[in-house]
């Protein structure tokens, strides 16, 4: 049994094949690409993905998933699973009428714990509800949320989602103190969860090199940092 971690799937979102771009590239047609490189705003603003670019995202993220998770893992899943909106809302691309459970029963994974993102809405009917889990694990806290904002020094390690592509890891540094956070946002790691092996040597390797590095850290600083 392996335990995993995951964030923004965003299952049901035409949009975010929009914000992402380039890293969803592979879910769009070639009208889409073509309109997105262009770089012109209003032709960008006004494009509406279609409803095939959008099933295969979902499609393709349910198979990835499934690649790497199997039936009796656990699952950590840190916010916006999926975008849950009226019909309105789907007309603008910005999620559609959907019920998370249909999705879930498609997915390996024999116990979920999700963390609440800032699309998770009641209508999605997640199992759990809570804007932050504390794991212990080696002797280590960790703080699984789904805002980086919200991370907290007294952690030894944080786990995050909701910049998507932005960066993968960082450092936190308050008065003399460093802690890594590390995005398990789908968008970097090739749109599947990474597990807590592969979480743990990820940190082991950047505490060694912090113990390498004597010097003084400039208060209250989010910085990236290189993998």
């Amino acid at each position: 049994m392996n335990t995993w971690f995951s964030s923004d799937y965003h299952f049901f979102h035409a949009n975010i094949l929009k914000y992402v771009y380039p890293t969803r590239k592979e879910f769009m047609n070639q009208e889409e690409i073509r309109i997105m490189e262009s770089k012109n705003e209003i032709d960008i603003d006004s494009l509406k993905i279609c409803d095939d670019s959008v099933n295969k995202m979902n499609l393709a993220i349910i198979r990835k998933h499934n690649e790497r998770v199997k039936k009796e893992d656990i699952v950590y899943f840190l916010g916006d699973f999926g975008f849950s909106a009226s019909s309105v809302q789907a007309f603008r691309g910005e999620g559609q009428p959907y019920n998370s459970d249909d999705l879930i029963e498609q997915m390996n994974g024999k116990r979920w714990n999700f963390v609440m993102g800032n699309h998770d809405k009641k209508s999605n009917k997640l199992k759990t509800k809570t804007n932050e889990i504390i794991l212990k694990q080696n002797d280590l806290n960790i703080q699984l949320i789904h805002d980086p904002t919200y991370a907290k020094i007294d952690y030894d390690l944080i786990l995050c989602g909701h910049v998507h592509q932005n960066w993968k890891i960082k450092e936190l540094h308050y008065y003399g103190k460093s802690r890594l956070i590390i995005n398990v946002g789908v968008d970097v790691w090739n749109m599947m969860p990474i597990n807590l092996d592969e979480i743990l040597v990820i940190y082991y390797r950047w505490q060694s090199q912090r113990n390498k590095i004597a010097k003084w850290e400039t208060p209250s600083i989010i910085k990236d940092i290189n993998n």
